[in-house]
């Protein structure tokens, strides 16, 4: 590749990264890096091509409440991760029309936790009812 077409192709690259941050109303004295991100904001590209943006939230704005909801619905969805294929299929097996294992799986186990009782891996049903 030529010197010229590279510096080609890098301009057009930058021209749209810039097109990007002026859309946002980003503060240009902000960048860090044109690759990957913008600081406190992300920005992800494929090739030349955004793939991805998003404009950060200040964490500190995130009340104790909402904090602890976030922390309970992590629990729940590492759980899921934990659960072998025979457990996943009871809850597949279980779950109401139109919603998959996961999705069901979630509704019960984060019922549970709003009310502080303990994640379960088997479907309600397996286990004598619906406790949750």
């Amino acid at each position: 590749m030529s010197v010229l077409k590279f510096l080609k192709k890098g301009a057009k690259f930058l021209t749209k990264v810039y097109n990007v941050i002026v859309k946002l109303k980003l503060d240009v004295a902000i960048i860090r890096e044109a690759w990957g991100k913008i600081a406190g904001n992300v920005i992800s590209f494929k090739g030349d091509e955004v793939k991805y943006l998003r404009k950060t939230y200040k964490d500190s704005c995130v009340t104790d409440k909402q904090r602890a909801w976030r922390n309970k619905y992590h629990v729940v969805d590492i759980a899921f991760k934990d659960l072998t294929d025979e457990q996943k299929a009871a809850w597949r097996k279980f779950a109401p029309t139109r919603q998959n294992e996961y999705s069901y799986f979630m509704q019960v186990n984060l019922k549970r936790a709003a009310k502080g009782l303990p994640v379960i891996m088997w479907p309600p049903e397996m286990q004598g009812g619906y406790d949750g």
